[in-house]
């Protein structure tokens, strides 16, 4: 499991975790298969970088649209990564574009690194201790944390017509 350090790691502002193995996949059945490293700090975000194979597959797809203009890009385009930590937890993110990546002509290897801004769900690490039948999760946040939480406010509600008025805190 996930050393009992990680949420004052969380709560110093920053993590990070090795994903072996990961495999990303989209809608398409493509599929890169690699390793990684996941990293989440307070100013920054999650960011993701990871060495998989598929360069050949990349290549194939350049220049090619997910979609017409003025269209929705459809879910089959993005990424879907999954992954486990080296201590045993299930790592997942639902969807992350696919542009931030490196291929060199007559490698193999795809190079990532993805950024906060292409990473559109939430991070799940999930934890499955195999003595208790409970499961644990965590989601990472994914955005900078507020620096000052909001200040809680008052409304009052007047109604001239009866002469009444109430208020409500949120």
């Amino acid at each position: 499991m996930l050393s009992v350090g990680w949420l004052s790691e969380i709560a110093a502002g920053h993590f990070e975790t090795e994903i072996v193995p990961l495999a990303m996949t989209d809608g398409y059945g493509d599929r890169f298969e690699g390793k990684g490293l996941l990293t989440w700090t307070k100013n920054e975000g999650v960011r993701v970088e990871a060495w998989t194979d598929g360069a050949a597959l990349l290549l194939a797809s350049l220049g090619r649209a997910p979609c017409a203009p003025g269209e929705l890009i459809p879910d089959e385009f993005y990424l879907r990564l999954e992954g486990q930590t080296r201590s045993g937890e299930d790592v997942v993110i639902a969807r992350i574009t696919r542009e931030d990546y490196n291929v060199h002509t007559g490698h193999s290897t795809v190079v990532w690194r993805i950024p906060q801004k292409s990473v559109f769900s939430s991070v799940s690490i999930v934890s499955r201790p195999s003595s208790a039948p409970r499961h644990s999760r965590t989601e990472l946040l994914m955005s900078p944390v507020l620096l000052d939480w909001p200040r809680a406010s008052d409304t009052t509600y007047e109604n001239p017509h009866f002469a009444t008025s109430s208020s409500a805190r949120d």
